[in-house]
């Protein structure tokens, strides 16, 4: 099957939200996740494999890449979070966890479509405003965001004819927001704003989010530079988009 879109983190959240919202345009895609997908789409192929076994799935991916003539849209997902508690307390296996899943895997992925020459016209990114607004109970979460827009950054000179970024989706009610604010914490402040969003429109469910990101996402080339990072957040009628970083000239040292 030739697809439109590949995505990484289908089985739920976001990821599963972008799929529908996507292949009910008619589009065709591939999506990527530990579980398996709930979705039975003759659109959709579904590929089960955990990022954290990078390397794996890079060899894996290779003969999936080769298949296609090109991807119109890369949208690299999925993350990983851990239980909040302090940044002393985070354990260095927490780090490498999250480093491993929200970072190195879409190295991965990223430089395996370039050997196998794929032509991507889009690489989305999904990162976080965690990456510039530290969070308590979050460190690790944090870094590994942090490090995301950098690597949004470095392969934007690596693949010059795709347009890269990293774009913060906004607040969204899935379940990973549901492990951060299940329990109001008064050491960790993000838990109590999280816990008033739930239910409210600037914190819409998955579904809805997917289809308001898969109506934007295709013009983010138009309103951003290649490189650069953007954030969502929601409202009663619709989104707002707000451009916090674009590319910098390279650097001579």
């Amino acid at each position: 099957m030739q697809a439109d879109f590949f995505i990484t983190g289908t089985s739920r959240g976001l990821g599963l939200g972008l799929t529908r919202a996507f292949l009910k345009q008619g589009r065709k895609g591939i999506g990527l996740s530990r579980s398996p997908a709930p979705l039975d789409h003759h659109g959709y192929q579904h590929i089960q494999a955990d990022l954290a076994t990078f390397e794996k799935i890079s060899t894996q991916l290779k003969a999936v890449f080769s298949e296609q003539s090109a991807l119109q849209m890369l949208i690299l997902n999925a993350a990983w979070v851990t239980p909040l508690h302090p940044a002393p307390e985070t354990t260095h296996a927490e780090f490498t966890r999250l480093m491993d899943v929200n970072v190195w895997a879409n190295k991965a992925l990223l430089d395996t479509v370039i050997m196998t020459a794929l032509e991507v016209k889009q690489v989305v990114l999904i990162s976080s405003g965690a990456a510039v607004h530290p969070l308590r109970g979050q460190a690790a979460y944090c870094l590994s965001k942090a490090a995301l827009n950098m690597l949004a950054m470095l392969y934007a000179e690596e693949m010059p004819d795709t347009h890269v970024c990293a774009l913060a989706p906004g607040v969204i009610d899935t379940p990973m927001q549901a492990q951060l604010s299940h329990k109001i914490d008064p050491r960790f402040p993000a838990t109590i704003q999280l816990h008033k969003l739930r239910g409210t429109a600037v914190m819409p469910d998955a579904d809805t989010a997917g289809e308001k990101l898969a109506t934007l996402l295709p013009l983010l080339p138009k309103k951003i530079a290649s490189g650069g990072f953007v954030t969502v957040s929601y409202t009663d009628g619709g989104l707002t988009l707000s451009q916090v970083t674009a590319q910098r000239e390279p650097l001579t040292l």
